[in-house]
């Protein structure tokens, strides 16, 4: 019975140190480079004029996570592309860890939150 509740107590802190510190940062995260998403390149699929696009995957592993970090200047069309397949990632890889659990949709808010950007911003170079 002790080390039941040694276990849970354990776990119970690594919970709360993962959603004091892992989700204010994360979410503080996504406003770091609203600047540098503005500076205009070319697609490195078409070489369309095409904006900067940062996609993150996470993969969970029981006990940890495997982070993949996508930061490449894509035109719209190729963004959506990635922006879908990294959300079809995160929701079929992301849950199969304790971190994951909490993080996934912390990365697929930030991914949300980047693939808005390089669609707002397309339209208003557009126009």
């Amino acid at each position: 019975m002790e080390r039941l509740l040694i276990i849970l107590g354990l776990v119970g802190f690594y919970l709360a140190v993962e959603i004091i510190c892992a989700v204010p940062v994360r979410l503080a995260a996504k406003h770091r480079s609203k600047k540098r998403i503005k500076s205009i390149s070319s697609c490195e699929v078409c070489d369309k004029p095409a904006l900067r696009l940062k996609q993150t995957v996470i993969t969970g592993l029981l006990l940890s996570a495997e982070l993949g970090i996508y930061d490449n200047y894509l035109c719209s069309v190729h963004a959506t592309g990635k922006y879908k397949a990294s959300t079809a990632h995160n929701l079929k890889y992301g849950w199969w860890s304790v971190r994951g659990i909490f993080r996934t949709p912390l990365y697929m808010y930030e991914n949300k939150c980047y693939y808005n950007q390089l669609i707002k911003n397309t339209e208003q170079a557009i126009k």
